[in-house]
């Protein structure tokens, strides 16, 4: 985006002279800004991949978070209840800035998100939210495999696991198990930290929804408890002991949880393929890709995952 765009656009929201901007460096969808205003300091997200009914929604379940205290940046209205600005071609939110950096991965941090994420876990009243499928549905990866045999950019040996795994996992994701708010991408990069490893803020509730719990626990242990791409004892035990303390695992979800951090590695590897990586080649995707690919196949080696978790919910 040019300057005089942002310019116009942090006008709109009403906050004051913009003194500066830059481009923040994130994931694959979505362009953000760090906005320095004569009001203070936000991040401005160009909203590419969800459409206004989603945004909506954000919307809505941030209400719910901000009744509870949840630790995140909030959206920032244009003063007259307004969060969602669409100008042009292109649709706009405001965020609070938090000041923190991302984290390294620690005992520290990954008890700081089990404790986050435990929290979350307990959060009420989302009956209130309409349906919504989550993105990482295996409904969209059914429709994934369907563009395999037209694909612009064939990967046979990563289409060929996606139809094994996918036959491996489907029954595990779809059993109705504990429901409540989940995150889904709660990774290092959508959250911010202090200097003491203390946790500031969960951000970037675009894929937030109502599923089961255990699959928001596979993700964060994806993102917060392997090194070198293999799960870490210590870092599992920080993140479910600090989890646990929110909310116990209850005996269905103790037997699946091993298959839920292969189901949430996976519909990852798949959200990939999905934008856009079965038509259009992308080098930092495919390794990716490749890399959840070998996290999986590691995961089958894991035996100890089953006892630990029963140990630590006691």
């Amino acid at each position: 985006m040019k300057a005089e765009e942002i310019s116009k656009v942090s006008s709109l929201f009403n906050v004051g002279e913009l003194f500066s901007f830059k481009e923040l460096s994130g994931g694959y969808a979505n362009q953000n800004f760090f906005l320095k205003t004569s009001s203070g300091d936000y991040v401005l997200r160009e909203c590419v991949q969800q459409p206004k009914a989603l945004l909506q929604y954000e919307l809505d379940l941030m209400h719910i978070l901000r009744e509870n205290d949840f630790p995140t940046a909030y959206p920032i209205s244009n003063g007259t209840d307004e969060f969602i600005i669409c100008l042009e071609r292109s649709t706009f939110m405001l965020y609070e800035y938090k000041t923190g950096s991302e984290p390294t991965i620690s005992v520290k941090t990954a008890a700081e998100m089990g404790s986050a994420i435990g929290f979350l876990s307990t959060i009420q009243n989302f009956e209130t939210l309409p349906p919504k499928r989550n993105t990482l549905d295996f409904f969209f990866i059914d429709q994934l495999i369907r563009q395999f045999e037209e694909s612009k950019n064939p990967i046979d040996d990563v289409f060929d696991f996606v139809l094994v795994y996918a036959n491996k996992l489907r029954s595990v994701a779809k059993q109705n198990l504990p429901k409540g708010l989940i995150h889904g991408d709660a990774f290092p990069n959508n959250t911010v930290f202090g200097v003491n490893d203390d946790l500031i803020a969960i951000i970037d509730f675009e894929e937030a929804c109502v599923d089961n719990l255990i699959l928001d626990v596979g993700m964060t242990i994806n993102g917060f408890c392997f090194v070198d791409n293999r799960l870490d004892e210590q870092l599992l035990e920080a993140f479910l002991s600090a989890y646990t303390s929110y909310r116990k695992i209850d005996e269905g979800e103790q037997k699946t949880l091993f298959s839920f951090i292969q189901v949430a590695a996976f519909t990852m590897l798949c959200w990939h393929l999905r934008f856009d990586l079965v038509n259009t080649p992308n080098n930092t995707q495919e390794l990716r890709v490749r890399e959840l690919m070998n996290r999986i196949y590691e995961l089958e080696k894991c035996n100890w995952i089953n006892q630990k978790i029963a140990f630590i919910n006691k």
